[in-house]
């Protein structure tokens, strides 16, 4: 792979994370890491950007769509985390 195809590939792929991070305000790399077989968010980004002929925002959202088919479910797990994250705020 050459370097200019390497570079545009990671300025894609985090372009896609900080795109849901945006929408939801967690890191999809971590959280996807724990709920399923390590490594396989990085598979998917990397499927992704082959597949994906658009801009990163389309690859955001087909990344979500798998990743809700694999049972990681974004907007729930945000939610869980900002209720833990308010009740930690109110016990201090």
């Amino acid at each position: 792979m050459g370097l200019f195809r390497w570079l545009n590939r990671r300025t894609w792929k985090n372009a896609v994370v900080d795109e849901l991070h945006r929408k939801y305000g967690i890191n999809i790399r971590a959280v996807g890491d724990l709920m399923t077989p390590p490594g396989s968010v990085e598979e998917i980004l990397n499927m992704q950007y082959e597949l994906t002929t658009g801009p990163f925002g389309d690859g955001a959202k087909n990344v979500d769509s798998i990743l809700y088919d694999r049972g990681v479910d974004l907007p729930k797990l945000a939610m869980i985390i900002r209720m833990k994250k308010s009740a930690e705020d109110d016990k201090k």
